[in-house]
């Protein structure tokens, strides 16, 4: 015979809230350690700003915490298409979508051009070898690579014989001309700014690209 004594039933009710209060702390720490993780990569870069690419993690808290002060443009390559859906959902619910975006990839190259990158964040690299991952970055750019707790950082060294505007027009003597011996005929637009006119307009700084790129 059941034993319906409200006492009993009262327990196993406080029971049961006490399971479900364990569970949502438990998921509300996840969250909170992938944000913290997010933090941590970011801190431990140099790089403020930029394209950063988070290779073999799909996880929408931590693009939106790199994301959410608007200097990182955010894309995450992920093999598996299920994470990739509740990724993309869960960053346009935040209205995150578009600054953070998700894509499935499980290629052994990066779908990006030569010298693109600004910081490359590397959970699980797949298939992508450090040679094709270095291709990516730009130069100057990082890759940080979790190991455990930590992060592991490389920077992709300057080629020799390119130049770097210091100024607007070059260096401090405002003589226009460039000491670049890397940068070729223009083919392809790499990146775009706002353009200005010699006599006026907002002046910003140019530098030089190794390779067949444009850059203004």
């Amino acid at each position: 015979m059941r034993d319906t004594r409200p006492g009993r039933l009262n327990r196993v009710v406080a029971l049961l809230a006490s399971v479900a209060c364990i569970l949502l702390g438990l998921v509300a720490c996840g969250a909170a350690r992938d944000e913290a993780w997010a933090e941590q990569a970011i801190q431990a870069s140099r790089i403020k700003g930029g394209l950063c690419v988070v290779l073999g993690l799909a996880d929408a808290e931590s693009a939106a915490a790199i994301a959410r002060d608007g200097t990182f443009l955010v894309h995450c390559l992920f093999a598996d298409a299920a994470g990739v859906d509740a990724a993309r959902q869960a960053l346009t619910a935040k209205r995150l979508y578009g600054r953070a975006s998700v894509e499935r990839w499980d290629a052994d190259t990066l779908p990006y051009g030569d010298n693109l990158v600004s910081l490359l964040i590397v959970i699980d690299p797949g298939k992508a070898t450090e040679a094709e991952r270095l291709r990516v970055l730009r130069p100057g750019g990082e890759m940080i690579v979790r190991q455990g707790e930590k992060f592991a950082a490389t920077t992709k060294p300057r080629p020799q014989g390119v130049d770097e505007w210091t100024h607007w027009r070059h260096g401090p003597d405002r003589n226009p001309v460039s000491a670049d011996r890397v940068v070729d005929v223009p083919e392809r637009v790499q990146w775009l700014a706002t353009s200005a006119a010699s006599g006026g307009g907002p002046r910003r700084p140019g530098r030089a690209s190794p390779g067949p790129w444009w850059c203004c």
